[in-house]
């Protein structure tokens, strides 16, 4: 018997060496007319002060269904559904992966812990990429607008918040370079900006913030099962609070950085698994910041 899986394995991964397609490896390729692919990207953030006194902790679980498909080798469009779970908590008894509870409790204080649990679906993204230089194949741009669903998403009297109450648009700037066969660099730079709404344009109380990150990825292919990267991401942010009446605009700088290590499985020569773990390095001196992140992608090219 083991012997027979052995051999199963010896044959398939010979099929995906004969046959894997390089587009889901390289972010800034597009899928041909008719191709697509159907992604599920789970990311789980966690915040704690990491004080003894408070013992605040603050966590996000956003789990994105994304679904992209090839109206040309020029232009790619998509859809984006975004669902989220949140956990803020202070006290003495804090769970891990609190969020992974998806609980609706509004805000609390059973003498041990104090904050508040939410979860629902937040938004609706549109997406579309394009490749606009035919000299520059390795090159391409996306854009996404996202759409929020749901009431009070930036929190009530009675709840805390889930996500942006106004439009975000995120526009990605990628390219890839092959270094060598088995050795690959990704560049990534964006301009996002989030929660655009009244505040923006200082019609009404709120907060608004854009930002410029900059990520670079170093991947290495042993062969066409596996995949290593390391990665580190650059992001300076900038967060404006406004005032309506009289207007007033109080602007802070609230950079970010990270860094971290991922690694994909070719499951099958269609289904791509991936698991990325990052740390931030630029918090406050106490905090400590952490994402666990597992996607899987199913992709048929033309």
């Amino acid at each position: 018997m083991k012997l027979r899986s052995i051999l199963f394995f010896l044959l398939l991964a010979g099929h995906l060496l004969a046959q894997r397609d390089d587009l889901p490896y390289l972010p800034s390729k597009l899928y041909d007319t008719g191709g697509y692919e159907i992604h599920l990207f789970n990311n789980y953030f966690t915040w704690s002060d990491g004080a003894p006194k408070t013992n605040y902790k603050y966590d996000f679980f956003t789990s994105n269904l994304q679904f992209l498909y090839g109206i040309s080798t020029k232009l790619n469009v998509g859809l984006d559904v975004k669902l989220r779970s949140v956990s803020q908590t202070s006290g003495t008894d804090i769970p891990a992966f609190e969020a992974l509870q998806w609980k609706n409790t509004g805000k609390y204080d059973d003498g041990l812990t104090k904050g508040y649990r939410r979860s629902g679906v937040t938004a609706l993204g549109l997406r579309w990429k394009i490749a606009p230089f035919e000299n520059v194949p390795n090159f391409s741009i996306q854009q996404t607008v996202y759409i929020p669903l749901g009431k009070e998403l930036e929190g009530s009297a009675t709840n805390g918040f889930i996500d942006w109450g106004g439009y975000s648009f995120f526009t990605q700037l990628y390219y890839d370079h092959s270094v060598t066969s088995k050795v690959s660099l990704f560049v990534e730079s964006d301009l996002i900006i989030e929660n655009i709404g009244k505040a923006m344009f200082g019609q009404e109380d709120g907060y608004y913030q854009m930002s410029t990150p900059v990520s670079v990825i170093l991947s290495y292919f042993p062969n066409p099962l596996h995949t290593f990267y390391g990665l580190i991401n650059v992001a300076p942010q900038w967060g404006t609070t406004v005032k309506a009446d009289p207007l007033m605009r109080t602007p802070a700088y609230t950079p970010f950085n990270q860094y971290g290590v991922g690694y994909k499985y070719a499951i099958t020569r269609r289904i791509l698994a991936e698991v990325i773990w990052t740390r931030f390095f630029n918090p406050s001196a106490q905090a400590r910041i952490y994402t666990y992140n597992f996607g899987i992608r199913y992709f048929v090219n033309g």
